[in-house]
Formats: C-alpha cells, sequence, structure tokens
C-alpha cells in the first residue's frame, strides 16, 4: 500500500533529520570543554503503550521486554512523536504483510524526549538502561 511505506519513509526521514540536529559542532572560536557523561533520558512511568516490538508472527510485544529485545530483534526500529501513536499498529502491521519476516520496534514518545535520547545515547525505562 503507498501510503504506509510514504508514512514509514516519512517517519524515517524525519528521525534522520532529528538526529542530525542532535549535536552540532562549537562555534568557531569557542574554548573547548570537556563532555559530562550524558545521562539517558528517562522514559515517565506507564508507557508501556508507547514502546513496542512487533513480532513478525503478528504479537506485539510491549514495555521493557519490547525495549529489551528491540535492538537484537527488530529489522526495523521508528522513533516517532507520540501523537503518531494511534496510527501505527495499522500502518506497522500493514508494513508487515508486504515485508513478510520483518520485525519492527516503536517508540512513541514527545519528540523533545527523543531528542534528548539521540544526544544522550539511550533510554532509562523502569530503573534499566537501554543503551542505542
Amino acid at each position: 500500500m503507498p501510503t504506509t511505506k510514504f508514512l514509514l519513509i516519512t517517519a524515517a526521514a524525519g528521525c534522520a533529520l532529528l538526529a542530525s540536529c542532535a549535536q552540532p559542532g562549537p562555534a568557531p572560536g569557542a574554548p573547548q570543554l570537556a563532555a559530562a557523561p550524558a545521562r539517558l533520558a528517562t522514559i515517565p512511568k506507564d508507557k508501556d503503550h508507547d514502546i513496542k516490538l512487533y513480532l513478525a508472527n503478528g504479537q506485539i510485544v510491549t514495555g521493557a521486554d519490547a525495549l529489551g529485545r528491540m535492538q537484537k530483534e527488530a529489522s526495523l526500529i521508528l522513533w516517532l512523536a507520540g501523537n503518531q501513536f494511534f496510527a501505527m499498529d495499522d500502518v506497522v502491521h500493514t508494513f508487515q504483510k508486504s515485508n513478510p519476516g520483518i520485525q519492527v520496534g516503536l517508540i512513541t514518545l514527545p519528540p523533545g524526549l527523543l531528542l534528548d535520547a539521540i544526544v544522550a545515547g539511550g533510554w532509562n525505562y523502569d530503573g534499566r538502561d537501554y543503551r542505542g
């Protein structure tokens, strides 16, 4: 379905654009400061419905379990603004029908929190760190 592919491509392009803006270089002539270790972005409690791993068999894993499995099992991971959550189950399932065997990770949180995670290099959720 062309609309589904457009949405996924648009989402991926938006994430790539966000990542490219995450760490601008210093201004010319600015003093170089030692970088402080970044704290991972903290996902607020009870956001399991915003963190999903869509398995190839049609099952959906959520929350900390999804975050823990995403990097190893997902062929594609999407970080999207939180207001996209309502459409994503249908979008991902349609994408998977067109691409059998693909497992998709999805994180739908506010853009500022996504940017914090990009800059910091990962998430903290439910007391555990998830790098990457």
